[in-house]
């Protein structure tokens, strides 16, 4: 079974964690929860903190399915993405998609309002300084949700406790409120701000 990663939109920053100039993972931000993380993320007047990024950074927007544009698309981090957060949130539900990354979709409580995509990256290419890492976050995500299919979601009900931790990234190949589960329940993030990669997701 693959575990490469096999997308083309910026691989370099979804299979990578953010590190210090010195190499070592950088610490983390935590937060109590998912919606003061959601408060941190940049907006700087701008009517929502998707709008901010794309005005700021419009390379990191790309139609989906356009091939070329996603491979043009920054790979770096840009500066708002450098950072590693801790949130105490509610996993919802889980999905591995075609290019080998799981969706993790949280939400903000046990009966949740808001949500957010995390993803456990497919991994990068042998020689990484962080493939080691990712490979133990993938058997550490699987031992504590089970199975994850790929077909559709498999839903938490009741949603798990957890605490997630990772790098941040903003998604740019998508569009606010495509990426989830529209049945049985409706758990579709407004923002395409994304934990990615996951680095550890423990029971809270």
């Amino acid at each position: 079974m693959s575990e490469e990663f096999l997308g083309h939109y910026r691989k370099q920053a979804k299979t990578s964690i953010v590190r210090t100039s010195a190499g070592e993972i950088a610490p983390s931000q935590k937060f109590s929860s998912l919606d003061a993380f959601m408060r941190s993320l940049p907006k700087d007047g701008s009517p929502t903190t998707d709008a901010f990024m794309r005005k700021k950074y419009p390379k990191l927007t790309v139609t989906p399915g356009d091939e070329a544009a996603a491979k043009a698309a920054p790979g770096a981090r840009v500066p708002e993405e450098r950072r590693n957060v801790e949130v105490v949130c509610w996993l919802c539900d889980a999905k591995k998609e075609g290019d080998d990354d799981f969706h993790i979709i949280i939400g903000n409580a046990a009966k949740p309002t808001k949500f957010l995509n995390a993803e456990v990256s497919g991994l990068p290419p042998v020689g990484s300084p962080d493939r080691a890492q990712l490979i133990a976050t993938r058997v550490e995500v699987q031992k504590l949700i089970g199975t994850i299919p790929s077909g559709g979601y498999l839903h938490k009900n009741p949603p798990m406790k957890v605490k997630i931790a990772g790098s941040i990234l903003f998604d740019g190949d998508h569009s606010p409120g495509t990426i989830g589960p529209l049945t049985p329940v409706k758990h579709r993030p407004d923002t395409v701000w994304e934990i990615h990669p996951i680095l550890s997701v423990l029971k809270a």
